[in-house]
């Protein structure tokens, strides 16, 4: 992977050549990249959807606003997270 991204920012741009100086020892791995605060405050239109009780809520996850009125008229609300 690291090969191939590598390349692929070489490729892109002359002046960028990116490189990892040194050795690893064993096995090794990247950390789970998330968005934080400051990706959030910059993007905040690719934050993650919230749901609340309001059937509504479910259009944000890309449900087309058809099936949320179908489900609006036979579900009152949706059930409290547990999480």
């Amino acid at each position: 992977m690291l090969d191939n991204v590598s390349r692929r920012v070489a490729d892109a741009a002359d002046e960028q050549r990116p490189a990892i100086r040194g050795t690893f020892d064993g096995e090794y791995s990247w950390p789970v990249m998330s968005p934080g605060p400051t990706y959030q405050a910059a993007f905040p239109e690719y934050g993650t959807p919230v749901t609340a009780a309001d059937i509504a809520s479910l259009a944000a996850f890309g449900f087309p606003q058809a099936v949320v009125d179908a489900w609006a008229g036979n579900i009152p609300n949706l059930n409290r997270s547990s999480a």
